[in-house]
């Protein structure tokens, strides 16, 4: 059984502590996730998302779920939120035989095409 307990901080912001034991069984490790940054509905609903997460996985954490952080991504993984950089066609120099994309705050990224190896093709 996940339950959610309500605590009183200093100055009258809710605290709201999800409890359950470990698998569900009595004798199981009690387990605590705290949720007290935002306001008192906030904590609240969160809390409540976390014990129907608990509730579906089976009375343990929920898979990814780090205590006191939540869904971590990894470092490796990039931001899907992230947009990817773009470049307009000023950002392309042509150097030589092949083309170079050039950025002015700082080596983003380096594409050399050879166009040597290209065939030669007359209108």
């Amino acid at each position: 059984m996940v339950w959610i307990e309500q605590r009183e901080r200093a100055g009258g912001r809710l605290v709201a502590r999800v409890t359950w034991r470990l698998g569900g069984a009595r004798d199981g490790v009690r387990q605590v996730e705290t949720f007290a940054i935002g306001t008192n509905a906030q904590n609240f609903a969160r809390a409540d998302g976390f014990k129907r997460m608990v509730e579906a996985s089976g009375q343990r954490w929920p898979e990814g779920w780090v205590k006191g952080e939540g869904f971590v991504r990894p470092p490796e993984v990039a931001d899907p939120l992230t947009p990817p950089p773009s470049f307009d066609s000023d950002d392309w120099v042509v150097r030589g035989r092949g083309l170079t994309l050039r950025s002015t705050d700082g080596p983003v990224a380096c594409l050399e095409l050879d166009l040597s190896s290209l065939p030669t093709v007359l209108f």
